[in-house]
């Protein structure tokens, strides 16, 4: 039982703890900026707007929160990878994949 419990000072515990947290945040960051997305998208749907490129205005709205300060450094640049990615992949579709008939 002595191998399971630390000592009170450890530090491998904190940067556990401290590790974890980071990781919780960032993943709360990412699953809220998704979720404002989806509920943009569906605003627009029920509108019947039409968006041209709803990526780029959640890229844009996610760096006006890091700026503000809602988004640490970390979370921001997930979320630019991700939907960077997402943007790319728009862009590139209608090139390669026509549709002729």
């Amino acid at each position: 039982m002595g191998s399971i419990l630390m000592a009170e000072g450890s530090r491998p515990e904190t940067v556990s703890v401290i590790s974890q947290a980071i990781l919780w945040g960032a993943l709360l960051a990412i699953v809220l900026v998704m979720g404002f997305f989806v509920i943009h998208q569906i605003r627009h749907w029920v509108k019947g707007e039409e968006t041209a490129d709803p990526f780029q205005k959640l890229l844009t709205d996610s760096r006006e929160a890091y700026l503000r300060g809602d988004l640490d450094e970390n979370e921001f640049q997930q979320i630019k990878a991700q939907l960077t990615w997402h943007i790319q992949q728009s862009v590139s579709s209608p090139l390669t994949s026509p549709s002729k008939k």
